[in-house]
């Protein structure tokens, strides 16, 4: 049995349609064939199971961590998609899995016989053991998520850093893409992070719209604008394409505040 490939939906602040993406993402590879597994991976805020109406589910990640369920007995099936999802639990109390715990995971997962495997991260990861925990080695990529400003572009770039610290591949996703003339546009963007994105995803009111009646856009409104580049994600993603960590792709020469950005994290 070969291992599940990793995909890491991450980001270094909250807000910037990370779990959207996760969820559409896990939809797209699962209308193309492949057996996929979506894991919210936030202990402290989940919010997988509300985006597909999932939120009373009695068991979870946090029981397969520690130990009290197997995998195959608290994955929940979404119907309406036919995804198989491993929910966080809401609780009050603090959760830290040890090491032990996370390589048990780790292991769990690179035997469940996913095609995929997509990992809602909480913002701002920046444990390895913990991002490891979900990730099959050399089977693996991070999808680091950022809105069109320069502070999601310096916070994206401190995540970029962390990840090739720890030789994990990553490319860039923008999202909440407006084309307007008070946010960067997609060329500005490469420049700042001194590399091109794996995709471009536009501002779409069928989004808040889908999570509101907890159905994914791709079978809410499928031709819209944010469902056809999911789509275009998802094959990329399927056919794993990407670039190289730190890898420059159609970007300009660096200038200005841009280049004291990538003089600032050493890019």
């Amino acid at each position: 049995m070969s291992k599940p490939y990793s995909i890491i939906v991450s980001s270094q602040k909250g807000g910037v349609g990370k779990t959207t993406i996760s969820v559409n993402l896990s939809t797209a590879l699962k209308q193309s064939g492949y057996k996929v597994l979506l894991v919210d991976a936030d202990y402290s805020n989940p919010s997988v199971g509300f985006h597909l109406g999932l939120e009373n589910t009695n068991a979870g990640l946090r029981a397969v961590v520690t130990g009290k369920a197997k995998l195959d007995t608290v994955v929940a099936l979404h119907n309406p998609t036919g995804l198989h999802v491993l929910t966080g639990e809401i609780s009050a109390k603090p959760f830290h899995p040890s090491n032990a715990q996370q390589k048990g995971l780790r292991e769990n997962l690179e035997r469940s016989g996913y095609d995929f495997i997509i990992i809602d991260m909480p913002p701002g990861a920046e444990d390895f053991e913990e991002v490891e925990a979900f990730c099959c080695e050399n089977s693996r990529q991070a999808l680091i998520v950022l809105t069109p400003e320069l502070a999601a572009c310096s916070s994206a770039m401190r995540l970029a850093q962390f990840y090739e610290k720890n030789h994990i591949i990553h490319n860039m996703v923008a999202n909440r893409v407006k084309n307007k003339g008070y946010e960067l546009s997609v060329g500005e963007i490469e420049e700042a992070v001194g590399e091109g994105l794996i995709g471009v995803l536009p501002e779409d009111e069928n989004v808040p719209i889908s999570i509101a009646q907890h159905t994914p856009v791709l079978l809410l409104k499928s031709r819209s604008g944010f469902s056809t580049a999911v789509k275009s994600l998802a094959r990329r993603a399927a056919s794993r394409l990407g670039y190289e960590p730190g890898e420059a792709k159609n970007v300009r020469g660096s200038f200005g505040f841009f280049a004291w950005l990538k003089r600032l994290f050493g890019r």
